[in-house]
C-alpha cells in the first residue's frame, strides 16, 4: 500500500484528547476529512491518531508547523509528533512504524533501524551509513564514487 501524503501520524497525544480538539486545530492549516483517534492502549499512557487532510499541501504545513513543536496540554511533557502516516506494507521498509519497530523487535529500535517513531534523528543514523562504506565502492558493482583507484 502506498502512502497518502495526505493521511498524518500524530503520536504523543494526550490521553485525554479528543477528536474534536485534533480536529479544532489540525483545521488551521486546512480542510480536514477525517480525524481518527486510537484507543486501546493501557489506562495513563498516551494516544496517537490520523488526521487525512483534502489537500496535499494543508498536510505539509501542519506537519512543517507541529511536529515537535504544539502541545495540546500546558503540562504535557513533550510536543506531538507529526509525521506522513506511512503504508501498511511499509512497515518492513526499515523504518520502523510498527509496534515492533521494525526488525528487532524492540520500542526503541537502533540506530540503523529506527524505532517506533519512524526512526531516529538523521544525525544518529549518519555515522552508521559511512561505517558502512556506502561511498559507491561497496555495494554491488561500484562504477563510480569514492572507491580506491
Amino acid at each position: 500500500m502506498a502512502e497518502d501524503p495526505r493521511k498524518l501520524f500524530v503520536g504523543q497525544l494526550p490521553n485525554d484528547i479528543t477528536e474534536d480538539e485534533v480536529r479544532t486545530v489540525f483545521t488551521t492549516y486546512g480542510a480536514v476529512s477525517d480525524v481518527h483517534i486510537m484507543d486501546g492502549k493501557p489506562p495513563g499512557t498516551q494516544k496517537c491518531g490520523f488526521v487525512t487532510y483534502e489537500a496535499e499541501h494543508s498536510a505539509k504545513t501542519a506537519v512543517d508547523l507541529l511536529n515537535d513543536t504544539y502541545k495540546f496540554r500546558q503540562n504535557s511533557e513533550k510536543a506531538i509528533r507529526v509525521s506522513v502516516a506511512k503504508g501498511k506494507g511499509a512497515r518492513d521498509s526499515g523504518k520502523g512504524g510498527g509496534r515492533d519497530g521494525g526488525y528487532d523487535n524492540s520500542w526503541g529500535g537502533d540506530r540503523n533501524r529506527g524505532g517506533w517513531d519512524g526512526g531516529g534523528r538523521a544525525g544518529d543514523r549518519a555515522p552508521a551509513v559511512a561505517d558502512q562504506g556506502w561511498d559507491g565502492g561497496g555495494r554491488g558493482g561500484g562504477s563510480g564514487g569514492g572507491g580506491g583507484g
